[in-house]
């Protein structure tokens, strides 16, 4: 029922009797309304229609009468709003009964059926195991348990308890075969530890050899091998093992794992047959092996047939072995050109095999002919656009592929594993560079890892597959730039553009990326040496301009003579191993502009600025310091154009002189382009010195790895000092505080004056925390600037000391207020009767049973107590709290005036309830009301209300309101009072 309206409608009487109305009307406040029970729209509550016609009917009359049907109206709703109230909390309080009495009807259901299901063997999983509806609807019931009840409901809970028992044993299976895989994939590890590595190499470098190499001898040559023994690791090649899903394959291990065994048993299980499985194992690394040879042998003969033909053998299709003064490319990129031959100056190594038996050899001839094609350096598989070595293949692959790759399945799929020939011929043409054209390729990971990762700068290498790897990578990337572009001499930019800001075209950027084949670089005069190179070192017997060299752009790119000296005014500014720069007046211009020409093999810019006020300063012939300045302002455009387009500018560039430009002389240029001519155009002029010594001395220049290398051992250093010195200063540092702490002591002042105060933190820090150590003509000067500070210290301290004393004494006197009140008895204890009601034979109409205690428990009301400020208000407290001393005798001081206190707050509550009856008195007197006698007796004044709705009259007869009166029944309860004197 609606406690506001005072109905319970069905949905077609709620259509026909209410109508909704939004909650802000004015008009609700003289109609009964409500949104209780039922669900009206957001912001809308139902009311009666009959009540709205009876407010438009009255509206129809005179104002007067229309103005008394409102107030009596409200007079009215206030009541009903009242009673709404109360009867809503009933009803709410009724719910919530009822709702209580159900729970623990089918809590005790619930019991009462565990306690039959355990009487019949059933465990407490199984029963907590069944939560289906079926068994909610038969156990999750308001009823109590009966025999009756429990004989019908027992053969339906059976098939669920059943269902409940299977599938906890199906879980505990599956558990314990999850116990049996680990237990089998731990003896599976220690079967692999049991297992001798399959190759093992260590090198025959003495070990106390720590010898260090020269900065300059980083490069694979001879003098390379005089690395420390760190450089040489030694490497084991560990069998590649059977998979978990594969190990659990095996009959042998099958066996055990069917068969429904605790981990123990399955431990004592393998132990028997552990001889079995090893050799299992061994027999299944045979197979990897054998499948992996016959797919080697097989895709080996394909090659040779389609590549030579029937009539030709395959060592007839081998390609003629590249040149050793190959160039290197630049910035890590691999050459050969470093890998000379050896003159027996190569690292020795003992090489440990695994023979077939499981044993180790030394002879490799005691391997099967499988095991010796697998485990040599120029065997290589390929798989997923990579090259790889065994036993890593395996492992990447999966026994699987392998095994089906060998029986003959289908090798044409872009992922599928095939023989590597394009990495079996690189190895086999390093190999022949370094005279171990039969070498293992555990070895070779040694030498890729101890001398050519050190010569090539890069740390993602691993070793020898990985080696191959990224040099295919990088050798295909290659090809395809080359594919993709065209090198000509032409300049890649116009010479009719003005310098600008900007990036290049698409098709320009792949050019200007394009890898450097040589670092050479020359002086022009009548002794150019750049053909003698070419014909030297690259093999180009007739070298041509534009195709394997550049020329400077100012007019020189169609001869083919570059014995010309250089001429009156020009500059040569050289960049090592990345740009040359020639800064030039143009030939024949008659603006005399500045022709900018950067250049290196195969790539050429020309930039040149006829209407830029910065170029045309520096006319033909032009001196001072103008001229000189736009020249090199020129140049940093120039630079700051190309920098982002050339990838290999990182490391050096050229140093200008930008600090004489003055600021009309570059107005014109992005700030851009000057911010980067200062801090990315810059080079130091040790380096270039360094540079131009190299290249005074063999004619080439540094390698990019030497110039890497010296600068990370560089960095090393300089990072091992900061911390050296870092380290040194906080060791002075503490040493300077415990002479200072040492000496402060002496003159009577403590450890806790040390500690600096918040206004004296900063001043502290900055005499005392030195790198310094301390003198007795430091302390001299140091202890008179020392003393202000340490009685600000101490000052601060005691000021906070204080302040800690009072909070806990404070605190003191809160726990003897919180005890005192507590010890006081509570001033109203309510307690409710429960009185069982006489049962009726009919319902009662006329009235409603209502409750204004909705709760079941005791209500206590205590006695008012002073907080914590009145309380030290009082003069006996107050002295106590003021007078600084420790907490344990404010507690002592306390406990002495324990019941002054209790008398005192006995004093200020009757003080306190006088005050508020004088309160109450004075207000009634002056509304005209008797007072109340001496005695304090009241009188209960009962309360009718009339509510009204559905109706819609306004006047009643008094037989009519006295018939609508509605009895309001209160519960009994027990109210116990405390007197003055402490008794109830």
């Amino acid at each position: 029922m609606d406690p506001f309206l005072l109905v319970k409608l069905c949905d077609l009487c709620r259509d026909e009797q209410l109508e909704q109305r939004q909650n802000d009307e004015e008009d609700l406040q003289f109609v009964s309304h409500s949104s209780v029970t039922m669900n009206p729209q957001y912001g809308h509550v139902f009311t009666f229609k009959s009540e709205i016609q009876a407010m438009h009917d009255a509206s129809k009359g005179d104002a007067g009468s229309f103005a008394d049907w409102k107030k009596a109206r409200l007079e009215h709703m206030k009541a009903r709003d009242k009673f709404g109230n109360e009867l809503h909390a009933y009803l709410e309080w009724a719910e919530s009964e009822r709702e209580d009495e159900r729970a623990r009807l089918t809590q005790v259901r619930r019991e009462e059926i565990k306690k039959r299901l355990y009487e019949e063997g059933w465990t407490d999983r199984e029963i907590t195991g069944c939560s289906s509806s079926e068994w909610k609807d038969l156990v999750e019931k308001p009823e109590l348990m009966t025999d009756r009840i429990w004989a019908s409901i027992h053969p339906n809970l059976l098939p669920l308890l059943h269902e409940s028992r299977e599938i906890n044993e199906r879980a505990d299976k599956e558990m314990r075969r999850q116990d049996r895989i680990a237990t089998l994939e731990r003896l599976r590890q220690e079967l692999r530890a049991e297992i001798p590595p399959l190759v093992k190499v260590t090198s025959n470098i003495p070990t106390g050899d720590n010898r260090l190499s020269e900065v300059v001898q980083f490069a694979f040559t001879a003098s390379s091998f005089s690395l420390p023994r760190s450089q040489y690791p030694d490497i084991s090649l560990e069998v590649p093992l059977p998979s978990l899903d594969e190990f659990l394959a095996f009959p042998v291990i099958k066996n055990i794992l069917d068969e429904d065994l605790l981990p123990a048993d399955t431990q004592e299980r393998f132990k028997a047959v552990r001889e079995e499985v090893r050799l299992e194992v061994i027999d299944w690394i045979n197979k990897i092996e054998q499948g992996l040879a016959q797919l080697w042998d097989a895709e080996r003969n394909e090659i040779a047939g389609d590549k030579c033909g029937v009539d030709k053998m395959p060592a007839d299709c081998q390609e003629a072995p590249i040149p050793s003064e190959l160039a290197a490319t630049s910035k890590g990129t691999i050459g050969l050109h470093n890998l000379h031959p050896f003159d027996g100056l190569m690292p020795q190594f003992h090489i440990t095999y695994l023979s077939l038996d499981g044993a180790n050899t030394t002879n490799l001839f005691d391997l099967p002919p499988s095991r010796q094609l697998l485990l040599r350096a120029d065997t290589l598989f390929h798989h997923n656009g990579g090259c790889y070595a065994y036993p890593e293949i395996v492992s990447k692959v999966g026994a699987a592929c392998v095994l089906g790759a060998g029986q003959g399945a289908n090798s044409e799929e872009p992922n599928s594993l095939r023989r590597d020939a394009e990495a079996s011929l690189i190895a086999n043409r390093l190999l022949s560079r370094v005279r171990r054209p039969n070498a293992m390729s555990a070895e070779m990971d040694i030498i890729s890892r101890g001398v050519i990762l050190e010569g090539l700068w890069k740390s993602s290498i691993a070793g020898w597959a990985d080696l191959l790897r990224w040099y295919i990578k990088e050798k295909q990337e290659r090809k395809e730039k080359h594919e993709h572009s065209e090198v000509t001499s032409a300049p890649i930019v116009s010479r009719d553009r003005e310098i600008a800001k900007g990036p290049f075209k698409a098709g320009l950027r792949t050019r200007a990326r394009q890898t450097w084949l040589c670092f050479y670089t020359f002086r022009r005069g009548s002794d150019c040496p750049i053909k003698v190179h070419l014909r030297n070192v690259h093999h180009i017997v007739e070298p041509k301009i534009g195709l394997h060299f550049e020329a400077p752009a100012d007019g020189l790119a169609g001869s083919d003579d570059l014995n010309i000296a250089p001429r009156s005014g020009e500059e040569d500014i050289r960049c090592p191993d990345l740009v040359l720069v020639f800064v030039s007046n143009r030939a024949g211009s008659q603006d005399g502009s500045v022709c900018i020409s950067l250049f290196a093999p195969a790539l050429t810019y020309a930039i040149t600025a006829p209407s830029t006020r910065a170029m045309t300063a520096a006319k033909a012939g032009g001196k001072g310091s103008k001229a000189s300045a736009a020249r090199r302002l020129a140049i940093a455009c120039a630079v700051e154009q190309v920098l982002s387009e050339i990838a290999h500018v990182s490391r050096f560039s050229i140093a200008l002189e930008v600090d004489d430009i003055q600021r009309p002389w570059y107005a014109d240029v992005p700030r851009t382009a000057e911010r980067t001519a200062i801090h990315i155009v810059g080079l130091l002029q040790d380096v270039f010195e360094l540079w131009r010594a190299g290249a005074a001395l063999d004619g080439s220049l540094p390698s990019c790895s030497f110039m890497q290398k010296y600068g990370s051992e560089l960095d090393k250093f300089l990072q091992a000092e900061e911390d050296k010195r870092v380290a040194e200063d906080y060791a002075l540092t503490c040493q300077r505080q415990d002479q200072i702490k040492e000496r402060i002591v002496e003159n009577g002042w403590t450890d806790r004056d040390m500690v600096p105060s918040p206004a004296s933190y900063i001043e502290w820090r900055k005499l005392v925390v030195q790198p310094k150590l301390l003198t007795d003509r430091t302390w001299a000067n140091l202890y008179p600037k020392l003393v202000p500070l340490l009685k600000a210290n101490r000052e601060h301290r005691e000021i906070l000391e204080r302040q800690q004393r009072l909070w806990k004494r404070i605190q003191k006197m809160q726990t003897m207020a919180t005890s005192l009140r507590d010890e006081l008895p509570p001033f109203i204890t309510v307690s409710r009767l429960d009185t069982p009601e006489a049962p009726s034979s009919e319902p009662s109409t006329s009235s409603i049973p209502l409750v204004s205690n909705l709760g079941r428990r005791d209500l206590t009301i205590r006695f008012s107590f002073p907080n914590v400020p009145e309380l030290l208000s009082w003069p006996m407290i107050k002295d106590i709290i003021e007078e600084d001393t420790s907490p344990e005798a404010a507690e002592i001081r306390l406990t002495a005036i324990r019941d002054d206190v209790a008398r005192a707050v006995v004093e200020w509550r009757n003080k306190l309830e006088q005050d508020l009856v004088d309160i109450w008195n004075t207000g009634r007197i002056e509304e005209g009301e008797e007072a109340p006698d001496a005695k304090g007796k009241g009188k209960f004044v009962a309360c009718t209300t009339k509510p009204r709705g559905g109706r819609g009259d306004v006047e009643e007869s008094a037989s009519e309101s006295k018939s609508r009166e509605i009895e309001l029944t209160l519960p009994e309860f027990t109210v116990t009072f405390t007197k003055p004197d402490g008794t109830l």
